[in-house]
């Protein structure tokens, strides 16, 4: 099991109603890659002890499921259309169990 965990800053204000279509259009898309085996995202509660106001968790069966996600189809016109133009900022980390 891998858990991609992904924290965003936007370029939008509060309220601005890119927002909701930026979080709608990667529940659709993201969470439908057949590699995704759970999508959520967040408001971040205490953005500011983080520097980040959203976040993303998808899970994936393995490492390689993270591998195929990144070059997906569906994927690839998120970030085109969307994340490229929206996200201000992020972080990405990978947690796989401990044993």
């Amino acid at each position: 099991m891998l858990r991609h965990v992904v924290g965003v800053r936007l370029n939008y204000e509060e309220g601005d109603s890119r927002i909701a279509d930026f979080f709608k259009a990667a529940r659709e898309m993201l969470a439908s890659i057949p590699q995704v085996k759970s999508y959520n995202h967040f408001r971040v509660q205490n953005p500011e002890a983080c520097g980040y106001t959203y976040g993303f968790i998808l899970e994936f069966d393995s490492p390689d499921g993270l591998v195929e996600y990144f070059t997906d189809p569906s994927h690839l016109k998120f970030t085109d259309d969307y994340w490229n133009g929206a996200v201000k900022d992020f972080i990405d980390i990978n947690l796989i169990p401990m044993d």
